[in-house]
């Protein structure tokens, strides 16, 4: 849970009534003190009151009253503006407060593009035919960035370390690279150095990781060596299925390349690791029921190592298991 600190006295008597607020909120984006009203079942007359209330207390007017219309001024269209994000978290968190008595609700979740429609999606059928009562929406969230657990999502998939303040972090997978090619490519490559003539394809986040690659092999590197970097896992494998070159690659995102032989490992599956795949969520959100019961599924599914396809090849399932069971930490707020 993250810190919490005192309201000083000064702002508690800045923060007005809530029935002023919602009542200002409706007649603002109404421009109607009638239709206001309407929504909250009220009569226009108390919806001017609490105006009024609200106005007097802030000592600013808010509507331009003209006869029977009501115009924001420039302040009250900056107010409405404002607090209109504030009103609307309120709310968000009294309902999913009130989900923490049930087992359904709603999970906000970032994916990283390729691992979202190349592992999970193809997986989440299961998990939603189980679990009816929670809806789940999707959000695109970049691989490794550190901002990435924004306020509008609940939970990511995070590439990389565990290491965003007021975040707790599970981990579900250590991303293991191996090298893939054509098999038109493949058959013309008999060792690791073999490589040196060939193009190499990654991932434009991960731009060292052939040097690692290279250096685990106990080979050095041609410096002048041609490279191409592309923003998405995604287009890293389609470059080396039409034979633009070698690529190195999460093992976990190309079940299906492996599976209908567009694509094969090289050396053995020599592979690298440089980074982990965690479930990363708010700390405040460790007990939010959509998260844990996903997690609890989440989890067991990089136990199972469950395949994407039926036919997936044996030698290829060491993608997706651990060799450990993962491990949960939790990065404490900063301090403020």
């Amino acid at each position: 849970m993250r810190q919490m600190h005192r309201l000083p006295p000064a702002c508690r008597r800045l923060v007005p009534p809530l029935s002023a607020l919602v009542a200002f909120e409706a007649a603002a984006r109404h421009r109607s003190f009638t239709r206001a009203a309407d929504e909250l079942s009220l009569t226009p007359s108390a919806i001017s009151r609490r105006v009024n209330l609200l106005e007097e207390m802030l000592g600013l007017q808010l509507f331009h009253r003209v006869r029977n219309t009501v115009t924001l001024t420039a302040v009250g269209a900056f107010y409405a503006d404002r607090i209109q994000d504030g009103l609307s978290g309120l709310a968000a968190a009294t309902q999913e407060a009130t989900l923490f008595l049930g087992r359904g609700g709603l999970l906000r979740l970032g994916l990283p593009p390729t691992f979202g429609t190349r592992w999970l999606i193809p997986r989440i059928a299961c998990f939603l035919q189980a679990h009816r009562d929670i809806e789940v929406a999707f959000s695109t969230c970049l691989p490794g960035a550190t901002d990435s657990m924004r306020g509008d999502l609940d939970a990511i998939i995070h590439c990389g370390n565990a290491d965003m303040p007021g975040t707790h972090f599970d981990k579900l997978l250590d991303e293991r690279l191996v090298v893939v090619a054509h098999p038109d490519i493949a058959d013309t490559l008999r060792a690791p150095d073999a490589l040196r003539r060939l193009t190499l394809l990654v991932h434009a986040l991960n731009p060292d990781a052939w040097s690692h690659w290279f250096n685990a092999q106990s080979l050095e590197r041609d410096p002048g060596q041609t490279v191409l970097s592309f923003g998405l896992f995604s287009m890293v494998v389609e470059a080396a299925v039409d034979k633009l070159g070698v690529a190195l690659v999460p093992e976990l995102l190309i079940e299906s390349e492996l599976a209908q032989g567009r694509l094969v490992t090289l050396f053995d599956g020599a592979a690298v690791h440089t980074r982990s795949v965690y479930l990363a969520y708010p700390l405040g959100k460790i007990g939010y029921p959509p998260i844990q019961i996903f997690r609890t599924w989440l989890l067991e599914q990089c136990r199972e190592g469950a395949t994407l396809q039926p036919g997936l090849r044996p030698q290829n399932r060491s993608a997706l298991r651990q060799e450990k069971l993962p491990s949960s930490v939790s990065m404490p707020a900063k301090a403020v």
